[in-house]
């Protein structure tokens, strides 16, 4: 394939990707392109997608989530994003003295629909005796957590918009991208693609061409490390649960592995895993205190980028693919990085 002109070429086939690829196919740009080298690479959206969070520090994200909570709601009404594991619930462990700061969103959340409990280490003790509670640590509870997958949701979405025409390549690996001539050239080893419009949707991995297009930018790259495991009873089914406190993480849901963020544990009371850990590592995406951005690039014509929330983007991407779609028909071309 050799110079294939698009109106607008989408990088990055992730949760966010995708959603904007629907967003764009739902509103008719039919010329239209993702591309992705297969989706092979792990971020921190992968590994902690299907939490839906009820839990967030500010105004703005929590504005997102009810607002991709309703999408969300809508298109499994639909069919078009199936279920894909069993849902095994999600804990967000914090310290009791945090609550009054959340008890806001949490009567937002609440309003809306949104299913979740607070555990208080009591409660918490009574209803999963499996997990170490400190006295003054509670949790919120979110039965239906994990019930998506990042992988299938994101392929659900990309199934839906190539129906509408949207053309997927899921095997380009970008070499470097350039502004030439009103229009972009996205190249691979191999071959290249033409685009009026790019948006970049691809996480770390897109920081070296933002730079190189002499972009500035505040978004920063971090390494992240998991570890997984083979449970000893695979039918084992614990929640994934988040402990605010270490920033450690587990996926502890249905299917014969278990991930964690540390080698070992000190949330789980007994060791339900055997054998060698294996460890993965990836980059993810930042922006200033995870306020990801979403809208044009200012001095870059008919440019967009949608990231850097850092671990987030699954919980709001639906309703950032919305805004990028709103951005799109506005032509507002020229605007300076918009928080999502």
């Amino acid at each position: 394939m050799k110079n294939v002109e698009f109106d607008i070429a989408i990088v990055g086939a992730g949760c966010i990707g995708s959603s904007i690829g629907y967003e764009i196919a739902r509103r008719g740009y039919r010329n239209s392109v993702i591309i992705d080298n297969g989706r092979k690479h792990l971020s921190a959206t992968a590994s902690s997608g299907g939490m839906l969070r009820v839990f967030h520090e500010n105004i703005e994200h929590l504005q997102l989530a009810l607002n991709n909570f309703a999408l969300l709601k809508k298109y499994q009404d639909r069919g078009l994003i199936q279920e894909k594991n069993q849902p095994n619930g999600h804990l967000y462990f914090f310290n009791s003295r945090r609550f009054p700061h959340y008890a806001a969103n949490f009567q937002k959340m609440e309003s809306a629909g949104y299913a979740f409990e607070i555990l208080t280490s009591s409660t918490g003790r009574t209803k999963f005796p499996q997990f170490h509670w400190n006295d003054d640590e509670w949790a919120v509870y979110e039965p239906l957590g994990t019930h998506l997958s990042p992988t299938g949701f994101s392929n659900d979405l990309l199934s839906a918009s190539q129906k509408s025409g949207l053309t997927i390549l899921d095997n380009f690996e970008v070499d470097r991208i350039c502004h030439f001539r009103g229009q972009y050239k996205i190249f691979s080893q191999t071959s290249g693609i033409m685009a009026k419009t790019v948006i970049l949707a691809g996480g770390a991995r897109l920081l070296p061409y933002i730079t190189n297009l002499g972009i500035a930018h505040s978004l920063k790259s971090q390494r992240l490390t998991v570890y997984q495991a083979e449970k000893k009873n695979e039918f084992l089914i614990l929640p994934n649960y988040f402990d605010r406190e270490t920033l450690d993480f587990a996926r502890l849901g249905p299917g014969r592995h278990l991930i964690l963020g540390q080698p070992e544990s000190k949330r789980i009371k007994e060791k339900y895993w055997t054998g060698e850990f294996t460890k993965i590592s990836a980059e993810d995406c930042y922006s200033p205190n995870r306020m990801g951005y979403a809208g044009f690039l200012m001095g870059q014509p008919r440019m967009m980028i949608a990231t850097g929330w850092g671990g987030t983007a699954f919980k709001f991407s639906l309703e950032i693919g919305q805004r990028i779609g709103r951005a799109l028909e506005n032509g507002q071309n020229e605007r300076s990085l918009l928080h999502a």
